[in-house]
């Protein structure tokens, strides 16, 4: 604030309250104003933080990495001159020359010195006396200029960073306290906040709004090492967060099942926007990470000579990340133990689960787009040009009828997009197999329990559960009931509010569409599972059977058995007689037990030597209508049975595949072959040939199965059951999606209607 009548005598930007003894009457006048002739020139921050965001993206693009060494060094050198200097006998000219962007230069001070000072001026620029959120904004793109928080000398700047900026955080701001256009509606609408509110008056929305958007780039681009102290800090300052919002860790999870509409009340409170711009921040440095290691894997393998000077900052680079994804699956670890689901900590998990998606996608495109605009309704799958998207019906059957394949053709891609050289075998590069090739099996227990706790949304996280799965290269079974859950794989309202998808001929698809296509991937899965075994689909079947096979294979090498004999032999054993240690039980309050379980028992060892997570065989009981769902007895299988399956086991893609379900996947194939114009589908399964024998029952009497307890499923009704429609009628059918949409609807969506999704009881709770 600034009074007119004192305005040449307030060079300090005094208040206006002495100076002159003007008899003219005080006018308040907001600094935002543009009457205002004291408020500063803060047009140089937009240019300012452009400055640094073209740095960050030459430092993770690696576009100069000579030059960057050269740089390094001059500044170790310079930070040793500088540490032996005397602080109190620091020159006053040197103090002042140098000046940038009209502020004198703190260059010449030590490092400890400057961060000290630019500290204690954040914390008065954002003290309630000030409120000046122009100038912390400014001292917040200092603080990345200078890399102030980077490494282990930033370590303890960074914990009083983090914590003023919490005590001096404003809660309550809901982007629109400032209703006046003018001098005196502002101050009128200020004064009004100040008697409703109490609290945290004061402020100038634009200004906090920005100051916020910056806050989430200091993690983003002011810290080039992100070491196991920040993490450490960063982790107990978020569960300070949820303490301090009542969000108490539990035991027991059950206790935290369903959605909780009053807690949304209470959580309007929370400093949500503070964990969102950390968060937000800490996902964009975690690709970060990522995408500087790409590229200096490209440097160290372009050639034939591997270049051995980037090891020591890849190994560098490598670290940081570590700890930044073990921050995020902490964080994630906290939320799961901690909030029940509200539409705020549905924000909060659609934001870790953004950031573990990305800190596991392959392939990468440069990022830079992501590291300057908002993922929020933004497909994911549009970002990554290579990935399969939502509705690329084959995705799910490809990873089991290619299993083997697609290992090797991550490979070729890997090599392929980061340039590297052909004679080098990357998937020997431990830091390619630990980033690239292999998913953490601690990232993979975080998001499969956001999403099954019901923390996530996917149009805001950008994916599915099942994007997830398929993108990071995870294990795809039909036995995983999240996959069957439409609302934790793609929004079930609008869809995606940014790149929509589209059909064959370029139109929008609508939620319904989307829908009957992710079922019909579902029934292409379950096609998949029924072949037999080839080698391109080794890697999909379990590790017994697969031990099988190399038996089977060492006892034809050491007799002279042909090679056709043995494939033939391998094609009689069938997946069953070896069940999968990865089968869970489908009662939703046992998935919650057993996450609860994996979050108190959790071994970091097992993640850094890259086992695979490791589960206790126990029997379980399997519905022999579906013959998927499972469940630990016979009385978990009741309530499954009663929470909607018994009807839904009986509909595609939930039943045992059928001839009519084998025909509706050959006609989608070929009808997309003819949409390709080569007359040739690229991705021809061996399924569309049928081997329905490999299950040993007869899939078109299969309302003669019996559940596991006796009872006889409910007879067919025969207007539930009726066939496709002639060819007579299919002409009328405009595309491949719209015949795919009447096939369900005619085979189990007016079933569904009657009967909600096996989980729907506890979602509506």
């Amino acid at each position: 604030q600034a009074d007119k009548t004192n305005a040449h005598n307030c060079e300090d930007g005094g208040d206006g309250s002495g100076g002159g003894g003007s008899s003219r009457e005080n006018t308040t006048i907001w600094i935002s104003s543009s009457n205002n002739v004291l408020a500063s020139d803060f047009s140089f921050l937009s240019s300012w933080s452009l400055e640094l965001s073209k740095e960050t993206k030459s430092w993770f693009t690696c576009d100069h990495y000579g030059k960057e060494q050269d740089l390094q060094q001059q500044q170790q050198q310079h930070q040793q001159v500088q540490s032996s200097m005397q602080t109190l006998n620091i020159n006053e000219q040197d103090f002042r020359k140098n000046y940038f962007h009209g502020l004198p230069s703190m260059g010449s001070l030590p490092r400890g010195m400057r961060t000290k000072v630019l500290l204690k001026l954040l914390k008065h620029s954002m003290s309630e006396i000030q409120r000046d959120h122009r100038l912390a904004r400014a001292i917040l793109l200092a603080l990345m200029e200078y890399q102030c928080l980077d490494g282990s000398d930033g370590a303890e700047a960074f914990r009083y960073f983090l914590l003023t900026v919490e005590s001096e955080f404003i809660h309550d701001c809901d982007e629109d306290c400032q209703h006046g256009t003018n001098a005196s509606d502002e101050d009128d609408s200020r004064s009004s906040r100040s008697s409703s509110s109490g609290a945290h008056v004061g402020h100038v929305c634009t200004d906090w709004q920005e100051f916020i958007k910056t806050l989430s780039k200091v993690l983003c681009w002011g810290i080039r090492t992100f070491t196991e102290q920040h993490a450490l800090i960063l982790c107990s300052f978020f569960r300070f967060l949820l303490d301090s919002t009542g969000w108490k860790e539990v035991e027991d999870l059950e206790l935290l099942i369903g959605w909780n509409d009053d807690n949304y009340t209470m959580a309007k409170d929370t400093p949500f926007d503070l964990i969102r711009a950390i968060l937000d921040g800490l996902s964009r440095l975690n690709y970060q990470y990522r995408c500087r290691v790409k590229n200096l894997l490209r440097i160290k393998y372009a050639n034939e000579v591997v270049n051995v000077n980037v090891n020591d900052d890849l190994c560098a680079v490598v670290k940081s990340h570590i700890h930044c994804t073990r921050t995020l699956v902490s964080i994630g670890e906290m939320v799961l133990k901690s909030c029940k689901a509200t539409p705020v900590t549905e924000s909060i998990g659609s934001i870790l689960v953004t950031a573990l998606t990305l800190s596991s996608i392959f392939p990468l495109n440069d990022g830079y787009w992501y590291l300057e605009n908002d993922i929020e309704g933004t497909y994911i799958g549009s970002m990554n040009g290579s990935g399969r998207s939502l509705i690329d019906v084959t995705r799910y059957s490809d990873c089991v009828t290619r299993a083997s394949y697609l290992k090797e053709e991550r490979i070729r891609l890997f090599k392929r997009q980061f340039g590297i050289h052909e004679k080098y075998k990357v998937q020997d590069d431990a830091i390619v197999t630990y980033l690239f090739l292999t998913p953490l099996v601690s990232v993979q227990n975080v998001v499969r329990g956001l999403y099954m706790r019901q923390l996530v949304e996917s149009n805001e996280a950008g994916c599915g559960y099942g994007d997830f799965v398929v993108w990071s290269g995870g294990t795809i079974t039909p036995f995983e009931p999240l996959l069957f859950e439409h609302n934790m794989n793609y929004p079930n309202k609008t869809g995606y509010d940014e790149n929509k998808l589209q059909d064959e001929r370029g139109r929008d698809l609508n939620v319904g569409q989307i829908r009957a296509l992710y079922d019909l991937s579902l029934l292409m899965l379950r096609n998949a599972w029924t072949l037999p075994w080839t080698s391109a689909s080794h890697d999909s079947f379990s590790t017994p059977f697969k031990k099988t096979i190399h038996t089977i294979a060492l006892i034809a090498h050491r007799y002279n058995f042909p090679l056709e004999l043995c494939v033939q032999i391998n094609s009689f054993i069938s997946r069953e007689w070896w069940p999968r240690d990865d089968i869970k039980c489908w009662r939703y309050e046992c998935q919650i037990d057993e996450l609860g379980q994996y979050l108190q028992n959790q071994i970091e060892k097992e993640e850094l030597e890259g086992g695979q997570q490791t589960s206790s065989l126990r029997p379980l009981v399997r519905c022999n209508g579906c013959r998927i769902a499972h469940a630990c007895s016979k009385k978990h299988l009741k309530d499954v049975f009663h929470d909607g399956h018994r009807r839904l086991c009986r509909c595609p893609p939930f039943r045992v595949p059928t001839a009519e379900d084998q025909e509706i996947c050959q006609q989608y194939l070929m009808m997309e072959s003819n949409d390709d114009g080569n007359g040739q589908n690229p991705k021809r399964h061996d399924f569309v040939v049928g081997h329905l024998h490999q299950t040993g029952a007869n899939y078109d009497n299969i309302e003669n199965n019996e559940n596991h307890y006796g009872e006889d499923l409910e007879a067919d009704n025969d207007d539930d059951w009726e066939s496709v429609e002639s060819e007579s009628d299919s002409s009328n059918i405009d595309s491949r999606v719209d015949m795919v949409v009447r096939y369900f609807e005619n085979k189990a969506y007016r079933i569904q209607r009657i009967e909600d999704h096996a989980f729907a009881n506890y979602y509506m709770e």
